[in-house]
Parts: C-alpha cells; sequence; structure tokens
C-alpha cells in the first residue's frame, strides 16, 4: 500500500513540475517577428499597430508605414534598422542590430534605414 501511494504522490509531483514548466513560459509579441523580417509596433512592448518588413535588402531613407510611426522593434533580419525621429531621416537616430529586440525606441520613430 505504501509503494502504490508513493507511485500516485510521484506521479501527482511530476504532473504539476510539467504543467508549471509549460504553463510560466512567458511569451513575447516580438516572437511572433518572421526569421529575416523587421517587425515594427506603434506602442511599447510590442503593442498596438504592426508593421512588418520582409527579408529587407539595404534601403535609403523611408517613411514609416504606420501613421503613427513606431515606439518598438523586433529586428529578426541580419542587417541593422535606424530609426529617425523625423520624416526625412534627420533628427535623432536609434540603432536596432540585427538580432536584437527594443520594447521601447527612445522617441516616435518617423522614418528608417536599413543597412
Amino acid at each position: 500500500m505504501a509503494k502504490s501511494r508513493l507511485r500516485v504522490i510521484a506521479a501527482g509531483i511530476a504532473v504539476g513540475v510539467i504543467a508549471t514548466t509549460f504553463v510560466a513560459t512567458p511569451s513575447s509579441a516580438a516572437t511572433d517577428c518572421q526569421m529575416f523580417d523587421i517587425c515594427k509596433w506603434a506602442g511599447t512592448n510590442f503593442t498596438g499597430a504592426k508593421s512588418t518588413t520582409k527579408n529587407p535588402g539595404a534601403k535609403s531613407c523611408t517613411v514609416e508605414g504606420l501613421s503613427q510611426g513606431i515606439r518598438s522593434v523586433d529586428n529578426f533580419s541580419a542587417r541593422t534598422y535606424v530609426s529617425y525621429s523625423n520624416a526625412n531621416c534627420t533628427g535623432s537616430s536609434y540603432y536596432v542590430n540585427k538580432l536584437e529586440t527594443k520594447a521601447a525606441l527612445p522617441f516616435t520613430g518617423r522614418s528608417y534605414k536599413v543597412l
């Protein structure tokens, strides 16, 4: 009897550990960005409207696709993304390196370059 009770307790603990492992794993909106893409959100922490630059090559100055600008970036590409505070790639600039994620840019991005 003691052996079967011990097995039941051990099985219950194992199930609890497995369930905790899967349930406790956090997910981020940034993780839905596909390999080679640059994903951008209007809000901080990957919230609000989303814009994706698919498999970007080098780009000269480009106005952001979101009219409200961007505040967070998941750069899942092999290139560097540079965000600018003005619509003509002037003003403040902020670099998001390849395979880097930024939950909050220091300003609202209005234009960008991909290097």
